[in-house]
């Protein structure tokens, strides 16, 4: 497990790493700043709203905001939503007008034309079945899938619309993609959909799991990063009562932080003498701000040095672990193994059974069949408390395959019962007589 910490939960070398929320927060800022065209304008206004929406959640911003507000009016007057950016950008819009100034006559004009736009686009997804519709293009974009989930939310009527996204999602999810900035996105309305339902937050965190950090795109870190995080208190509280499920939000969350640390130079991408070949669009800088601006505990990353001796010490506390656990069960089955052994000799003592009883063959062999099963289920303890099998290659490699509880599993059990029948006939009739004495 990847050593990132929050705030409270520090270890001795956190002293020496820098907040990495407060340098990629700063960064974040001033490439921001690089975009602006001119006071609360980012381009275009789908831009301009991601921006807006990540700079309401920042203490001291309020002018900032409110410069936002205002292109985003004079936009709205000035032009006639014909195109699917444009409608994501109204969807957008509604959220931020939500948060800033409910009450401004634009939140309620964006609801009448969002969603008409909206029931459009729906009624044209519906019409695509036949080779003659028209083309449908709104909702092919997993990016404008999530931004029609947010216009949706901020005007509540996501009952409404509940069944037409999972629908989408549905039909993203069967698509051919590797991109795993789509699956943020797509993964996001799912849930939201699904109101967190446990299935559905098990699926996402195998999903996740799946992912290999190592293999990821640059311009896939910031878009995993910013879903997982917002989505983890959710998937925790619907997962509440899995503790595997616990460790694996933490594992993957992690992993996440600490591989955006090593991969994206953020302290660099605001030299002028250095290119990219990638560098965060408007969108991703915004999510991540937004992102860091709710953000309350600290974020610490390590180091490769640092790193590397955290995991040596992590493997030696797991072993540690593995080894007192070891001696505590076979102390515990020891001392049950006499226990009843005591018990059953002392109740065969005073309650002696029939000789016709004893002396059935089916029952000592049954015995015996039993006490060599047993024996070989017993054979990684044994193997693993003996230093000198540990060093035979050849008992770690039967080990393995017993542990696998795979097909040469049986094959074992069955070797073990039938030398268990031999030896019981072999010696029978020493072994008929020592039951038939007491």
């Amino acid at each position: 497990m990847v050593p990132v910490t929050t705030a409270g939960e520090t270890t001795p070398d956190d002293q020496s790493q820098p907040d990495f929320k407060l340098v990629i927060h700063r960064t974040v800022h001033q490439l921001l700043e690089r975009e602006e065209e001119r006071p609360g304008w980012y381009g275009d206004p789908l831009s301009t709203a991601w921006v807006g929406l990540s700079l309401q959640v920042h203490d001291g911003r309020q002018d900032d905001v409110a410069d936002i507000a205002a292109e985003l009016e004079d936009w709205y007057e000035d032009v006639s939503v014909d195109h699917e950016f444009e409608v994501a950008a109204l969807a957008l819009m509604g959220k931020f007008f939500k948060e800033y100034d409910r009450g401004r006559p634009i939140y309620e004009d964006i609801e009448d034309q969002f969603f008409a736009k909206l029931d459009e686009e729906r009624d044209r997804r519906e019409a695509s079945d036949g080779p003659d519709a028209p083309q449908f293009q709104f909702f092919e974009s997993y990016v404008y899938l999530y931004c029609a989930l947010v216009g949706i939310t901020a005007y509540d009527r996501l009952d409404e619309y509940r069944e037409f996204l999972d629908s989408e999602v549905a039909g993203q999810r069967q698509s051919t993609w590797t991109e795993y900035d789509r699956m943020a996105f797509v993964e996001t309305v799912a849930l939201e959909v699904a109101e967190y339902a446990p299935d559905t937050c098990r699926s996402v965190l195998s999903k996740m799991r799946k992912v290999d950090v190592e293999e990821l795109n640059e311009y896939e870190f910031i878009p995993l990063v910013w879903f997982f995080q917002e989505q983890q208190d959710a998937m925790r509280a619907a997962l509440s009562d899995e503790s595997f499920a616990q460790e694996m939000v933490d594992e993957i969350r992690q992993n996440l932080w600490q591989r955006l640390y090593e991969e994206l130079p953020f302290e660099l991408y605001l030299s002028d003498d250095i290119e990219y070949e990638f560098t965060p669009d408007v969108r991703q800088l915004a999510l991540l701000d937004r992102l860091l601006g709710r953000l309350e505990n600290q974020i610490v990353v390590f180091s490769e040095e640092q790193l590397a001796e955290h995991d040596a010490e992590v493997a030696e506390e797991k072993d540690e672990d593995i080894r007192v656990n070891r001696h505590r069960k076979l102390a515990g089955y020891v001392t049950v193994s006499f226990l009843l052994g005591f018990i059953a000799i002392d109740y065969v003592i005073t309650n002696p059974p029939p000789a016709s009883t004893v002396g059935s063959p089916l029952l000592v062999q049954g015995i015996a069949v039993l006490l060599m099963m047993h024996l070989e289920w017993r054979l990684e303890d044994i193997s693993r408390n003996l230093p000198v099998l540990e060093e035979n290659r050849l008992v770690q490699d039967i080990v393995d395959t017993v542990e696998d509880r795979n097909w040469p599993a049986w094959i074992l059990r069955l070797a073990f019962g039938l030398l268990g029948w031999v030896i019981v006939g072999y010696n029978w009739a020493a072994i008929q007589s020592f039951f038939t004495a007491f």
